[in-house]
């Protein structure tokens, strides 16, 4: 019975054995296909960041005029990428904002319209064939490889490398809809409000990333790129609930996306896919870099009257003169206006800006309103412009005290504004086409009205016949001069046209009696 029990027992360890080495091949085969898989969707992941990493380096031209408007917000080698999309929109939503902004004012064209309509379009041919190819797999499928090929599946039976598998599971998202996109911007730039919500968690002012953006009859659309956002692997959940097959974009044709869809396969038919989300941690202002004001000054006029009849008029320069003039009447009656003091508003005048604003004309309300108009212009150039940079670069410019040159731009030089004479300005910034003229409607915007000053004139009325003579009496002078402005869209760089004009009226009244012959 002894012998029977220890050879039981002796059986039942065999079996035991052999259940157990049963269970550790199986563990250990089951060890390796976990372990394959891990490698194979290791490889993968790096394949996808490396997909995600060259999604920046996928380009695309302008060709057509109205995509040639964005050549400013393009990169060094005028090429437009996911890196700086969102400037061509930024910018063809700033242009259109301005032609809103016309309407409001009563400044609109027909060519304005137009405009606002071609860099929509402009913006929108650029953006889709960006989009196009970013959706092609095959324009990533080398970007994959080369990286995914150095993670060899060593827990296979034979290793093996993982490659790209090229099939329809290579696809698009648009994540983080309404988050920030990289364009900063100031309320203070946009000429009227424009109806979007700054992203909740932007610590400064974004415009948000696949939101509609409203302005005139089109919807405005910026990806999404949050800052300090890598490029990094996401859960396909979040990819596939915001693909566009089941969220899709209101008004935006051809979106560009921000997230992609991997599929790698090793030789021995392990297969694996990774979902990425890009970023390129770039960041950039709104604005329309290259872009200008065009201020124009016309030559300054005295005019002279009797009787609330015209004699005539000359032109006086940009500094204090003295001279006499002589007028004949239809009635034949001979009008001398001398001295005649000319130009004593631009008497403390030794730049742009006292040319522009003199402090005699004891205008300083209206001509608050002349410089609020230009600074928002300038903030659409440069973010966060302020007024004390457009006085000092005003009060640096120098003018042609003759007035023959009155035309002058401002522009940005080497990341600032500056201004100048259009000759000077035309030679620094040659991008500047002098033909191009502001699309809005004219409108006074300011006026000066100064009545008895500052320039002056005594006058002589003589009867030619009897040489009968009044005078000379002091002419109540007025001096009338007009702000008009010309909004521009910022199509071909033009943002508007400033014109001032100045007027001194000097009227002669009265009628001379004769002198009583003798008898």
């Amino acid at each position: 019975m002894k012998r029977n029990a220890r050879g039981a027992v002796l059986g039942l360890a065999v079996v035991l054995s052999v259940v157990m080495l049963i269970l550790i091949g199986a563990f250990f085969k089951l060890s390796l296909f976990f372990g394959v898989a891990d490698e194979t969707r290791n490889a993968t992941d790096a394949g996808a960041l490396n997909v995600g990493k060259h999604t920046f380096d996928l380009n695309v031209s302008a060709s057509s005029g109205d995509e040639h408007q964005f050549d400013d917000v393009a990169d060094a080698n005028k090429k437009f990428n996911l890196t700086n999309i969102n400037r061509v929109w930024a910018k063809a939503m700033l242009a259109n904002a301005n032609v809103a902004a016309m309407i409001a004012d009563n400044q609109s064209s027909p060519l304005a319209l137009l405009h606002a309509q071609q860099l929509y379009q402009g913006a929108e041919s650029i953006s889709g064939k960006l989009a196009g190819e970013l959706k092609k797999p095959e324009n990533f499928y080398s970007s994959f490889d080369s990286i995914s090929s150095g993670n060899n599946v060593r827990l296979a039976a034979t290793p093996t490398s993982v490659a790209s598998s090229k099939n329809k599971d290579w696809q698009t998202s648009y994540v983080d809809r309404g988050e920030a996109s990289n364009i900063d911007f100031d309320p203070e730039q946009l000429p009227i409000p424009v109806p979007f919500t700054n992203p909740a968690k932007s610590a400064s002012f974004k415009i948000p990333g696949y939101q509609a953006i409203p302005v005139l009859d089109k919807k405005f659309y910026l990806v999404s790129m949050k800052d300090n956002d890598r490029t990094h692997l996401i859960n396909p959940e979040n990819f596939n609930a915001n693909k566009l097959e089941n969220k899709g974009f209101d008004g935006w044709k051809n979106p560009v996306p921000n997230a992609f869809s991997v599929h790698g396969e090793s030789a021995n038919n392990n297969l694996a896919m990774s979902w990425v989300q890009v970023n390129p941690q770039y960041k950039f202002n709104l604005g329309i870099p290259h872009a200008y004001v065009k201020i124009k000054i016309d030559r300054n006029k005295a005019r002279y009257t009797f009787a609330q009849q015209p004699l005539g008029e000359e032109n006086y320069e940009f500094r204090p003169s003295v001279t006499s003039t002589s007028f004949t009447t239809p009635a034949q009656l001979k009008v001398t206006f001398v001295p005649v003091n000319l130009g004593n508003e631009y008497a403390a005048a030794n730049s742009l800006y006292d040319v522009m604003f003199p402090t005699a004309l004891n205008a300083k309300n209206e001509h608050s309103k002349v410089l609020s108009t230009l600074l928002q212009r300038c903030r659409e150039i440069r973010k966060g412009y302020t007024l004390d940079q457009l006085v000092k670069v005003l009060k640096s410019t120098a003018v042609d005290p003759t007035g023959l040159q009155n035309e002058f731009y401002i522009f940005p030089s080497k990341n600032e504004l500056t201004a100048a004479l259009a000759s000077q300005a035309l030679s620094q910034a040659r991008w500047i086409n002098p033909l191009t003229q502001a699309d809005g409607s004219k409108k006074e915007i300011a006026h000066e009205d100064s009545i008895g000053q500052p320039n002056t004139a005594m006058f002589t009325v003589t009867e030619p016949i009897t040489g009968a003579s009044i005078g000379p009496i002091p002419a109540v002078t007025q001096e009338h001069g007009t702000f008009n402005w010309i909004p521009g869209s910022g199509f071909d760089g033009c943002l508007g046209e400033l014109s001032i004009s100045r007027t001194t009226q000097f009227p002669a009244a009265g009628v001379p009696q004769p002198k009583e012959t003798e008898q």
